[in-house]
């Protein structure tokens, strides 16, 4: 089955196939090759005000009231793998900041 996705995956590999050094001048420029470090951002410009506290809705005791299960486990992992996601993330930011 021929899908959008598909034909746009050839037509991008077709077109790279007929200029093979499409990516030199990407390859070389400041953004991929800085030359010097960026100006680190003042803490206090990028720092935001909390969000205005929301008072919950009171709660109603219902005896019809479904119980949802909660699989833990996969909660446990899913937040595991969140949290290994922002440290990857943050190291990538922070990395050419070291260098």
């Amino acid at each position: 089955m021929v899908t959008t996705s598909s034909l746009l995956e050839q037509a991008v590999l077709e077109y790279l196939a007929s200029d093979p050094h499409f990516f030199d001048d990407l390859v070389k420029s400041p953004i991929f090759n800085p030359q010097k470090r960026p100006p680190a951002a003042a803490f206090a410009t990028i720092e935001e005000e909390p969000p205005e506290s929301v008072d919950p809705r009171p709660r109603i005791w219902d005896p019809n009231a479904r119980v949802v299960p909660i699989d833990f486990v996969r909660l446990d992992a899913e937040n595991r793998r969140l949290g290994e996601l922002g440290e990857e993330f943050v190291y990538v930011i922070d990395m050419p900041c070291v260098l």
